[in-house]
Parts: structure tokens; C-alpha cells; sequence
């Protein structure tokens, strides 16, 4: 009791947010996304992303056991994902800051995965991050 759901759509994906109005704060809001796969439509919550790659003019989502296509570009997708969890760090790849292993100059490891950090998008992605000198 006291959780208010709304779902809306954009872009082809559908968002549920759910917010505690009792407790009368902005961090409750947990953000799942519907994702057409194979004639139905998948519930992904944000947790479960482990990458966002951008290809062409769609993007791939992939999680821990499952791939998801979308044909959206990663602009639109970048805009619905809540932004102090997830890091715009290439021109192809979205990351949620707390799946990063570790951190090299030029790459972020996320389980095996190595994805490259752009230099347009090194400043910003350092900024995001608490380093503790």
C-alpha cells in the first residue's frame, strides 16, 4: 500500500515507475522497462542491464542471460535511463556504474566484458564516478 505505478510509453518501450508517496521521496523510483522479444513483450528492470551498445540506427541490450534488440537509436534509449546510474562512456556504449569491475585508462571492465572509453566522453564519465585519492 502506498505505491503509486504509472506506465507510459516512449519510443517503443514501455516504463513503469514506481514511486513510495508515503515516504514522500524521489529515490524510491525503480524504473522497468518492456522490451519486445520473440512475440512478447519482456520486463527488464535496470538492474539487470549489464551494457547498452548502439548499432546503426537500433541498439542491443544485453543482460546477464538475455539480448534484446531496439530500434531506437542509443540517443532516445540514453534519455529514459536514470542518470546517476548509467554512463554514456563511448559513442556506441551506455554502462550502469555499478556493474563496473574496474576502471583502465582507455577501457571499463563489466564482468568480462572490456568496453572502451571515448575521449569525447572521458571528462564526463570521471566526473560521475566517487575516486577516493
Amino acid at each position: 500500500m502506498g505505491v503509486l505505478t504509472v506506465a507510459f510509453k516512449q519510443i517503443g518501450l514501455v516504463i513503469f515507475e514506481s514511486y513510495n508517496f508515503l515516504t514522500n521521496t524521489a529515490l524510491m523510483y525503480q524504473y522497468d522497462f518492456f522490451i519486445p522479444h520473440r512475440n512478447r513483450l519482456r520486463r527488464v528492470s535496470v538492474n539487470e542491464i549489464l551494457l547498452i551498445e548502439s548499432s546503426r540506427n537500433c541498439c542491443r541490450v544485453k543482460t546477464d542471460s538475455f539480448h534484446f534488440a531496439i530500434n531506437q537509436p542509443l540517443c532516445k534509449v540514453e534519455q529514459l535511463l536514470p542518470e546517476n546510474e548509467f554512463c554514456r562512456i563511448h559513442r556506441q556504449f551506455i554502462i550502469p556504474l555499478k556493474r563496473i569491475s574496474f576502471i583502465e585508462k582507455n577501457f571499463v571492465m563489466l564482468n568480462d566484458l572490456e568496453v572502451p572509453i571515448g575521449k569525447k566522453y572521458q571528462t564526463h564519465f570521471f566526473n560521475q564516478l566517487q575516486i577516493l585519492q
